[in-house]
């Protein structure tokens, strides 16, 4: 075949026009895709919400007990009378010296607002364990943390250990 033959039978109209998927995407279809993620974010974005606000008022659970149980393995450990002190959404943890007897911070502190966004309120602050762990109070005080319309409350006992 010669140059002329190939160039005319390129255009002859009797041969297919180019397969479907070879022209592309019109503009309608893209607009569809773009409409139909955004109405699936627009579902799926406040269900996410609530999930992070829950599991963020769980993990301020979890952070809260394990500080009240470091407040009482301190005490136990040094033979000593330590605290557990909430000022504002901050805890923090007080320890007599067994040496000079001088109170001093025991680990770091833990904002639960910075870390986790919630909020903290007590019945009962601070909370004090002799050298056995104990607390020398004389009922069982409760702790809320809450995030929106998610809350949770920890009930510690007289003795000192958490009920709940």
């Amino acid at each position: 075949m010669n140059q002329h033959t190939l160039t005319s039978a390129r255009m002859c109209p009797c041969l297919p026009a180019p397969a479907r998927s070879e022209r592309g995407l019109t503009l309608m279809e893209i607009l569809l895709v773009i409409v139909l993620i955004g109405l699936m974010s627009a579902f799926a974005i406040p269900k996410l919400t609530d999930a992070m606000r829950r599991q963020n008022v769980q993990s301020a659970r979890v952070a809260f007990v394990a500080m009240y149980a470091q407040a009482r393995a301190t005490a136990i450990q040094r033979g000593t009378t330590d605290s557990l002190i909430l000022s504002g959404n901050v805890l923090r943890i007080r320890a007599a010296n067994p040496v000079t007897g001088f109170s001093e911070a025991v680990g770091n502190s833990v904002d639960l607002y910075s870390r986790y966004g919630v909020t903290v309120s007590s019945t009962n602050s601070p909370w004090t364990f002799d050298s056995r762990g104990l607390g020398p109070g004389t009922s069982q005080t409760s702790v809320t943390i809450s995030k929106g319309p998610y809350s949770t409350t920890i009930l510690m006992s007289a003795a000192g250990r958490v009920i709940q």
